[in-house]
């Protein structure tokens, strides 16, 4: 269960804590992930993985408990300097600005919607590598797939986002988008968490823009030598509506899916497992995907990792992909 925005949100926490001495700062934070890969077509390359970023974020102190806050966080390609995936937007990660105070925080701009945020816990591989099964586990779900190249996976634009205070381990979030004459429906994203004595537990429910809608209910528990977790999903695309970039989706087609995964951790490491199955309505079978890897620390900032995934689909041939590559997280 690793966060999405692991860099992200350890830049966060040393900004903040910088903040107890001074009443403002502005912290630089940023990953480089490149890996030697081999997907289903074969062919080798020289690829980036998900999380290239550099960012800033600044945190002021108001006192009484408030603080004013702002993130700026680009996304590119070391493997060629280029934007991420070359066409998305430079700012791709996040711009947001808001306000933090005892009863939340209240962010505006660009940013993951709450249900995908803390969602991305669940994957091992926070979406990274091509290990990752999170488009099988979210059953093929995208937040705005009217973004082109994937930017809108998993983030709104001109939004608003809540998170409440942990109170007990309870965390609940929102988000909602202002449609601005783009979408023909009023997009809005919730979610709720339980994180306490290794017990972690989600629900989320989404409307994207298209008005296809997403829930998920998951849960782990971190024992210690493994972290296991379970998942259930379920999308649902209107008639005629490409919700989920696999074509027009026929009408009322839903699509399920069940998720597997753990992580262990080891004295210089970490070892990865996935394993979900989604299924379509009217399939009799399924498609099955499985994804497992290796995470080898050479310090506090920088590893190694190699991982492998098979996808198994129920029309079509049988795909896999492996990848050998190094992070550095500073």
């Amino acid at each position: 269960m690793h966060h999405p925005h692991l860099a992200a949100a350890a830049a966060a926490l040393a900004c903040a804590n910088a903040c107890a001495q001074a009443p403002a700062s502005v912290t630089l934070y940023g990953s480089l992930d490149v890996a030697v890969t081999r997907r289903a077509d074969h062919v080798w390359a020289i690829d980036p993985q998900g999380g290239n970023r550099l960012g800033w974020f600044g945190l002021e102190d108001l006192g009484g408990g408030w603080a004013a806050q702002f993130r700026m966080e680009m996304r590119f390609d070391p493997d060629t300097g280029l934007p991420e995936r070359s066409s998305r937007p430079i700012w791709q990660g996040e711009t947001t600005v808001g306000l933090r105070s005892p009863w939340g925080t209240v962010r505006l701009g660009r940013a993951m919607t709450a249900m995908q945020w803390y969602a991305g816990y669940f994957d091992p591989w926070a979406l990274k590598t091509v290990a990752s099964i999170n488009l099988n586990q979210m059953a093929s779900y995208f937040s705005d797939p009217l973004q082109g190249a994937g930017a809108g996976s998993v983030r709104w634009g001109n939004a608003v986002f809540y998170d409440s205070p942990r109170i007990a381990g309870v965390l609940a979030a929102a988000s909602i988008t202002a449609p601005e004459g783009q979408y023909a429906v009023h997009p809005y994203s919730l979610a709720l968490q339980y994180d306490k004595n290794g017990l972690m537990l989600f629900t989320g429910y989404e409307r994207n823009t298209v008005g296809s809608r997403f829930s998920q209910v998951a849960g782990g528990y971190d024992f210690g030598v493994v972290k296991p977790a379970l998942s259930f999903a379920r999308s649902r695309s209107p008639a005629g509506v490409d919700g989920d970039r696999t074509g027009p989706a026929p009408a009322g087609r839903a699509i399920k899916a069940v998720g597997l995964t753990a992580t262990a951790p080891l004295p210089s490491g970490q070892l990865k497992f996935g394993y979900n199955f989604k299924k379509f309505d009217g399939q009799t079978g399924k498609d099955h995907q499985l994804g497992l890897g290796y995470k080898h620390d050479l310090s506090r900032r920088t590893y190694l990792y190699t991982d492998f995934n098979g996808l198994k689909p129920e029309v079509g041939p049988e795909r896999k992909s492996y990848d050998l590559g190094i992070v550095h997280i500073f």
